[in-house]
């Protein structure tokens, strides 16, 4: 699983409950272990490297083998390189709950052409839904750094049920096409877009061959999560977990 939370930025916290978010204390590792128990169905976890105690909680996370991604973040540029150089190696849904890029500034998103991580990989998740991400935004990231590119949904629950009012958690949403918003507030609630939908929008956007933009749902996330030794790829010996599309990405069978 991938928990986004607690440990974020109340200022970036998006549909997080308030009451939810919290801070690592004295003890980084006693808190991730409060919280989350056994880390045995965790895969990855967002944390917001600005907080006190991150740097520990990070690297404790990925000498055990889990991934850490930056995100719901107020951090400006140099915390989120200090999270890196920590271990964290991908960034929670690109442009979304975050501070905007700045001159002087460019925060998180500066990651992508920080020179303090050399030649590395920077991957990121990018919700190519056409709500979350203008289409500017997705072709600025993807010419800025198309080795990185993760397409993700950030899809809730709500996703094929149709437009009305849905729950999420202790949390109302409204739906209404492809807009998921939280009762009462402006604030977009995760999103209502399916994969093949986000797949074939990232190659209409970013005006990308759709062989490319496949590889962002396929080859490039099983590379950052390490299983691309049976996921990710059409060979022998790998997972048989198929899907035929037409080439304007529906679905055919599965």
């Amino acid at each position: 699983a991938h928990v986004e939370g607690p440990f974020i930025s109340p200022e970036k916290k998006g549909c997080h409950p308030q009451n939810h978010i919290r801070t690592f204390g004295n003890d980084p590792v006693k808190s991730l272990e409060e919280v989350y128990g056994s880390l045995e169905n965790i895969a990855t976890v967002t944390i917001a490297p600005e907080l006190e105690g991150s740097e520990d909680a990070i690297r404790f996370l990925a000498g055990s083998g889990k991934l850490v991604s930056l995100g719901h973040s107020a951090a400006g540029l140099v915390a989120g390189e200090r999270g890196f150089a920590a271990g964290a190696k991908t960034i929670t849904h690109l442009f979304n709950a975050m501070k905007s890029y700045h001159h002087r500034d460019p925060c998180l998103i500066g990651l992508l052409t920080s020179k303090m991580l050399g030649n590395r990989t920077v991957y990121y998740g990018i919700i190519s839904d056409g709500i979350h991400t203008h289409d500017s935004a997705l072709r600025l990231a993807h010419r800025t750094n198309p080795e990185g590119l993760i397409v993700i949904t950030d899809a809730i629950a709500a996703l094929g049920m149709g437009d009305g009012v849905h729950r999420l958690g202790d949390c109302v949403i409204n739906v209404n096409g492809l807009h998921a918003i939280l009762e009462g507030t402006n604030t977009t609630a995760g999103s209502v877009a399916s994969m093949p939908y986000c797949v074939g929008h990232l190659a209409k956007a970013a005006r990308c061959p759709l062989e490319e933009a496949l590889m962002c749902a396929t080859d490039k996330p099983a590379t950052l999560m390490g299983i691309r030794d049976r996921k990710g790829a059409l060979r022998v010996g790998m997972d048989a977990d198929l899907v035929l599309i037409t080439e304007d990405v529906d679905v055919l069978a599965t």
